[in-house]
């Protein structure tokens, strides 16, 4: 009887110390999870301060240089800058400078937009107004007029598109004070690069591969033998 009382005592403890170490790893497991939880947590809320802190540094940057460019640099006499565009320019210095409005940030970007649109506007002006002075000065539009008054075929060469659009463009006012009209359907555009888009009088040049000017093909590819085969056919 002794004997049996002790086995199942052995058992009992056996029983004991399987659900002690049970219990043991479950509560370790669950705290470890939840300390887990909470570093990464921690961890995460770490990252976001440390973007937040990275973005407030670069924008505070930012902010300074704009405030060495709008007041310490002086503006050149001989700006392109439109008179809306300098005073939307002050304007956005002097929010910029007053910290109590707490709207100022999107004031702030509200102008920034408007001004590079303005900028983008004036810089085009500028760009268009100095080719037509180079056009003049240079004589493009006399010669082009003295070409038209002793042939009807007329070929304007030039590198970029905006300057061949205002040359065609100052063309057609030209001829039109002394009675010609450009023959629009005859008009064509071509280029040895990157198909583009020319507006003269609001209407958009065919642009082609390939045109036969003077009775010749000319190509960029310098197709001979379409030439020859042409002329015998």
């Amino acid at each position: 009887m002794d004997k049996s009382i002790e086995i199942l005592l052995a058992k009992l403890d056996e029983k004991l110390n399987q659900q002690t170490k049970l219990i043991t790893t479950l509560v370790t497991q669950n705290v470890m999870a939840a300390l887990d939880e909470k570093l990464r947590a921690i961890t995460e809320e770490n990252a976001q301060l440390k973007n937040k802190i990275k973005t407030r540094t670069i924008y505070r940057r930012l902010q300074k240089k704009l405030k060495e460019m709008l007041v310490s640099k002086p503006r050149s006499k001989e700006s392109y800058l439109s008179k809306d565009t300098l005073e939307l320019l002050d304007e956005r210095r002097t929010l910029i400078s007053n910290k109590g409005d707490k709207e100022r940030h999107q004031k702030t970007a509200k102008l920034s937009k408007e001004i590079k649109e303005n900028m983008r506007k004036d810089h085009k002006e500028k760009r268009n107004k100095v080719l037509e002075e180079n056009i003049k000065r240079t004589g493009g539009t006399k010669k082009a007029m003295k070409q038209l008054s002793e042939h009807d075929d007329l070929v304007l060469l030039e590198e970029d598109p905006a300057a061949i659009e205002q040359m065609m463009q100052s063309l057609a006012n030209k001829s039109r004070e002394v009675g010609l009209d450009i023959n629009a359907s005859k008009t064509k555009l071509m280029t040895n690069s990157r198909e583009t888009d020319i507006m003269v009088d609001g209407n958009k040049i065919e642009y082609v591969k390939e045109y036969i000017y003077l009775g010749q093909i000319i190509s960029p590819s310098d197709e001979m033998t379409k030439e020859i085969n042409r002329r015998i056919a």
